[in-house]
């Protein structure tokens, strides 16, 4: 309901945007914060820009592949939370602005379920910073001597949120199989918080899967091409459709 219509971040978004009297307006993504109800309020002020980066205009969880959502799917999941009327209503509110998504998936997906989406538009990087040739070998020492990587271990690095969206527990349940292969190797997961580190310690106790991960707290952007440099390869094991997560592009680059 909130994703729908956040009434009190309105107001503070139609005082800022009435100030700031931009000549357009892109808006980068929505979330329960702004709500879809920005799309109606933005396009009254400039010619509106949306950029989905998720399902949810289509859907209030993650869709796990391409295909018509049925009306029992979205209860299933909302239960007494469910709004009957949501995704009606954000197709009103986004009528009148341009969509694009960031992968062909992704548009596939919202225009099965009566979004129309004017183009796609990937995500990119700036290769450079990532390529092997400009990282400094020093930095990526002392990354290892800063979290006790071992020089003897390769890494398998996932990077993001450690969900089972993301799939970090099958790449988890995975290592004992490549470690039969391969002893010298853990999963790196990068930019998991202290409470998510809990769970997962939790996850690996319960399925004799201690010692074969390691878990490093949030980094700054900045730092991530050393992470890069240090690991021997990057597994994305999403189990829904992951709009073309940027972890793919800069891993390729590197």
């Amino acid at each position: 309901w909130v994703g729908v219509l956040n009434l009190s971040m309105l107001i503070k978004a139609n005082n800022v945007l009435r100030k700031e009297a931009p000549d357009l307006i892109h808006i980068h993504n929505i979330h329960t914060y702004f709500s879809f109800a920005i799309c109606y309020l933005s396009q009254k002020i400039a010619p509106t820009f949306f950029t989905a980066h998720d399902a949810m205009t289509v859907s209030s969880t993650k869709v796990s592949h391409a295909h018509k959502i049925t009306v029992r799917e979205k209860l299933s999941f909302a239960r007494f939370s469910w709004n009957p009327f949501r995704e009606s209503f954000i197709r009103c509110l986004i009528r009148n602005v341009k969509i694009s998504t960031v992968s062909n998936a992704l548009k596939q997906v919202l225009e099965m379920n009566n979004v129309v989406v004017d183009t796609v538009i990937h995500n990119g990087i700036d290769v450079n910073k990532f390529n092997q040739a400009n990282i400094n070998l020093d930095l990526v020492k002392d990354l290892n001597k800063e979290f006790l990587l071992s020089e003897d271990t390769r890494y398998i690095l996932f990077g993001g949120r450690a969900s089972a969206a993301k799939g970090v527990y099958v790449a988890m349940q995975a290592m004992p199989e490549i470690r039969r292969k391969f002893p010298q190797t853990q999963l790196l997961l990068v930019g998991v918080p202290l409470a998510e580190q809990e769970k997962l310690n939790d996850f690996a106790q319960s399925n004799s899967l201690v010692g074969t991960f390691k878990c490093i707290n949030w980094l700054p952007r900045e730092r991530m091409p050393l992470v890069y440099a240090r690991s021997s390869a990057v597994v994305v094991p999403s189990q829904y459709i992951d709009p073309l997560p940027t972890v793919i592009i800069e891993a390729m680059a590197s």
